[in-house]
C-alpha cells in the first residue's frame, strides 16, 4: 500500500473503503494492528521524542486534519524539481498551498482525511454488520460507557464486549491485559490522547490472545459522550476545527496550535533541503 513520508514518518494513501477493507482482512488473517490517527501535533512532537518516532515509523498511520493533507499536497508539488528553478517552485507551492487550505477538499488530492470522530463510527457499523466484538477504552471515568450506550442507540446489535477508563500507567498493563483479553475483542478505540495512547498500544498489543486491531482515537469519546463540542460542520469542511478547540480551551490549545499551524509547515518546509 502507497504511503508518503512526511518529516520522515510514512502516512499511508487510503481511502475509507480501503481502510475498512484492511481492517476485515487483519481480523480474518488473525493478524495484530495498531492505527494512528496522526495529525501535525504528532509529527512534530515525534521530531522531539525519538521513542515516539519509532513507534510512528512501525505504525499504521492515516491522516488525521487539514495540516496532514496540505503537507501531502506540497510534498508532492514540491519534490518534482530539484534544480535552482525547483528552488522558487518549492517556495511558490509553500506560499499558494497555505493559502488554499480553507480548500482543501478541493485541491488537495494527494490524502483522503480519516478523522478519529469520523472513523470511529465507519468502524461501528463495520463491527455490527460483520457480527465483530468492539472494546472501548480510555477517557475519564464514565465516558467509555456514554459511548458506548450511545452507540448501542444506533446500532441495536453492535457486540460492546468492554467499556473503561481503564488505565495508561505502565505498572497497570498486565491488569488491562487480562480483562481485555477475557473479553477477546477483535476491535480495541483506545483515547487516552496523543502520545499517551500510543505508548500503550505499543507496550500491549502482542499480549492480546487473538487478532486485534488497535485504534487511537484521542478526544473522540469526549465528543460522542458530548463533554467536549465538536466544532460546527462548516469550519470542518474549511479545514479550521482547529481554531474551534482554540476558542473553547485557550489555554490547553494554544501551544499545540502554534505547533501544528507554524512550526509544522516551516519543519516541512525544511525537510525539502
Amino acid at each position: 500500500m502507497a504511503n508518503i513520508d512526511i518529516l520522515n514518518i510514512p502516512i499511508q494513501k487510503i481511502n475509507k473503503k480501503q481502510f475498512l477493507g484492511l481492517i476485515i482482512s487483519k481480523i480474518k488473517k488473525n493478524e495484530k494492528l495498531q492505527i494512528v490517527t496522526i495529525n501535525p501535533e504528532m509529527l512534530v512532537l515525534a521530531q522531539k521524542e525519538k521513542k515516539f518516532k519509532k513507534i510512528l515509523k512501525q505504525t499504521f498511520n492515516i491522516p488525521d486534519g487539514v495540516g496532514i493533507l496540505w503537507a501531502g499536497y506540497f510534498l508532492s508539488k514540491a519534490k518534482q524539481d530539484k534544480n535552482l528553478l525547483g528552488l522558487f517552485k518549492k517556495l511558490f507551492w509553500f506560499k499558494i498551498s497555505l493559502i488554499l487550505i480553507p480548500f482543501w477538499r478541493k485541491k488537495f488530492k494527494v490524502f483522503e482525511k480519516l478523522s478519529g470522530s469520523d472513523i470511529f463510527w465507519d468502524i461501528m457499523e463495520l463491527a455490527h454488520k460483520k457480527s465483530l466484538r468492539v472494546f472501548l477504552l480510555g477517557a475519564e471515568k464514565g465516558i467509555a460507557k456514554i459511548v458506548a450506550s450511545k452507540v448501542k442507540n444506533k446500532f441495536l446489535n453492535l457486540r460492546i464486549v468492554g467499556a473503561m477508563s481503564g488505565s495508561a500507567k505502565e505498572q497497570d498493563d498486565k491488569k488491562m491485559q487480562k480483562i481485555i483479553n477475557s473479553k477477546k475483542p477483535h476491535i480495541i478505540f483506545v483515547a487516552y490522547g496523543a502520545p499517551k495512547q500510543e505508548y500503550w498500544i505499543a507496550r500491549n498489543l502482542s499480549y492480546f490472545d487473538q487478532s486485534a486491531v488497535v485504534v487511537g482515537v484521542g478526544g473522540t469519546f469526549d465528543f460522542i459522550a458530548g463533554k467536549v463540542k465538536r466544532a460546527p460542520k462548516i469550519l470542518q469542511n474549511l479545514g479550521l476545527e482547529w481554531f474551534w478547540r482554540l476558542i473553547l480551551e485557550p489555554k490547553k490549545r494554544l501551544k499545540r496550535i502554534f505547533n501544528a499551524i507554524v512550526v509544522f509547515p516551516i519543519k516541512v518546509l525544511q525537510s525539502l533541503f
